[in-house]
């Protein structure tokens, strides 16, 4: 660690100590959460029926996070992958 100085000792300070609470904060702070709905789809066209397992989460406490993260990672992602990423149909044809 001394040679490269990839790393900061922090000393007896924790940086997570707050981002822990502020989450918790967040987390907790939410009326509407609900906890997420596990269902199953049949695949018919499968011998046996097996069933897909399916999760919605959309009231769960960390959709919010997820959408938090989707709003910075996608820029980001749409801007560095957009000579791969194919929009729609019409321009895949």
């Amino acid at each position: 660690m001394t040679k490269t100085k990839a790393y900061q000792d922090l000393g007896k300070t924790n940086p997570l100590e707050s981002l822990v609470e502020r989450t918790n904060n967040f987390l907790y702070g939410n009326d509407e959460a609900e906890l997420a709905h596990l269902y199953f789809l049949p695949k018919a066209h499968k011998p046996g029926t097996p069933l897909r397992p399916i999760m919605s989460g959309l009231k769960s406490p960390t959709i919010e996070i997820s959408r938090w993260l989707d709003s910075l990672l996608r820029p980001l992602f749409d801007r560095l992958a957009i000579n791969t990423t194919v929009k729609n149909g019409l321009q895949l044809i």
